[in-house]
């Protein structure tokens, strides 16, 4: 009995070692850099109450979220047009549609402060770039380091840190290296990937900016 309890406690510490192997610690530290870099960029806007002041944020996204979640607790789906800044045209042309039929949106801004949502789905999004940037490096056969290095560069430049709260932007930014990654293979004689591509791009209109 004794000997079997010895045995048994032995596979579980082997267990144990192997799971904070080199390996899975180097992994476990690829899947937590874009986390913490995210939160250090905009974790005040997640627990401290505040907001984003750049104009588009505020005169547009922030309404129209507002006006998405009163009409979704009113049980009115939401109003085709805003007449204060709609001029006439309906929300499904509007290049600022920020996302109004993407699923994810609405389960937010349905059960959340609209503020809130929108500062999560930022994180959301900002750190599936880094993964899927890292995922297509990774399928170019570049090595791990490499990979993060592309990942760290796509996820975090410039342009998506001034524009990536933009639901609009970057809710369709994180699909882009799957994107290329399927036009890739396409080029290279694999037609069916061709299926996929067009699939990333119709994803533009219902998630994201309507004339991407």
């Amino acid at each position: 009995m004794m000997v079997t309890e010895k045995k048994g406690f032995s596979q579980d510490r082997i267990k144990t070692r192997s799971f904070f192997s080199a390996k899975n610690r180097t992994c476990f530290l690829i899947f937590l850099k874009p986390v913490i870099i995210t939160l250090v960029l905009i974790g005040p806007t997640l627990w401290g109450g505040k907001v984003f002041l750049d104009p588009a944020y505020t005169t547009a996204q922030y309404s129209i979220l507002f006006s998405q979640k009163s009409a979704l607790n009113s049980g009115t789906w939401f109003p085709v047009w805003i007449s204060q800044w709609a001029s006439g045209f309906s929300l499904w042309l509007l290049p600022s549609s920020f996302g109004l039929l993407n699923p994810l949106h609405i389960i937010l801004v349905k059960f959340l402060d609209f503020a809130l949502a929108s500062h999560i789905l930022t994180f959301i999004y900002l750190v599936t770039g880094f993964y899927t940037a890292y995922f297509l490096g990774r399928v170019l056969n570049l090595s791990r380091a490499a990979s993060v290095t592309v990942a760290l560069a796509y996820a975090f430049n410039s342009y998506n840190i001034w524009l990536g709260h933009l639901l609009s932007l970057s809710s369709l930014f994180f699909l882009l290296p799957f994107l290329f990654l399927t036009l890739l293979r396409a080029y290279q004689g694999e037609r069916k990937f061709i299926y996929w591509s067009a699939l990333f791009i119709f994803l533009a209109w219902p998630f994201a900016l309507t004339q991407i």
